[in-house]
């Protein structure tokens, strides 16, 4: 599989693109919980949900974004000192 993500923040502007393959995906929205004790301690007990909109099957999507929260650099950094927790998915083919 092949992956192409851009996300752009500007003050007032957001913008993200994901495309897997030939599929583009219309939506991505994340949520992220955690806490942070002391200044530079650790996060901890963090969590997320996810929403996914694209031209695929409901089942593909829920399968890519059970593969990004495996192999995922920012989930995966995170892990090494704290458990980070998917705990809701949501895929809709559009």
């Amino acid at each position: 599989m092949r992956m192409r993500a851009l996300v752009r923040n500007r003050e007032g502007n957001h913008e993200v693109s994901l495309q897997t393959n030939d599929n583009v995906h219309s939506l991505v929205e994340v949520e992220v919980d955690g806490e942070f004790g002391a200044e530079g301690a650790p996060a901890n007990q963090v969590s997320y949900r996810a929403r996914v909109e694209a031209r695929a099957g409901e089942e593909v999507i829920r399968d890519l974004m059970h593969a990004t929260d495996r192999v995922a650099e920012v989930q995966n950094t995170l892990r090494v000192s704290t458990p980070v927790t998917l705990l809701q998915i949501e895929a809709v083919s559009v």
